[in-house]
């Protein structure tokens, strides 16, 4: 669950729910995100648990230790959470591309997620 709530896909999502000038919506945006129900032994969720799991450490190392290191890895964690994410709901990677662009997280730039 918290590698889908991450993603670039939910973040637009939230932008486009949210008011003005604001990140995130109101917890209640979740609703309409259509998250599919937890499958034990699907490779799509278990492919997301571990990355989710990756990345809650490598932010960790990233924030507290300031491990620039860390920072390179869990951005190309996100980028894998983004790609596994679109596939769970049928984006393609055009598609992703395209989100990705509009939130400004191609070629380097990072978002606040």
């Amino acid at each position: 669950m918290c590698a889908i709530l991450n993603s670039a896909l939910v973040l637009f999502c939230v932008r486009s729910y949210s008011s003005a000038g604001r990140e995130f919506g109101a917890p209640s945006v979740v609703k309409y995100f259509g998250i599919p129900k937890y499958e034990r032994g699907n490779e799509v969720y278990q492919r997301l648990s571990e990355l989710s799991k990756n990345a809650h450490e490598l932010a960790k190392r990233y924030y507290e230790q300031k491990d620039l290191d860390a920072q390179e890895e869990l951005n190309n964690v996100e980028k894998e959470i983004d790609k596994t994410v679109a596939e769970l709901y049928g984006i393609t990677d055009k598609e992703l591309e395209d989100v990705r662009k509009t939130l400004g997280v191609l070629k380097g730039e990072d978002v606040e997620r």
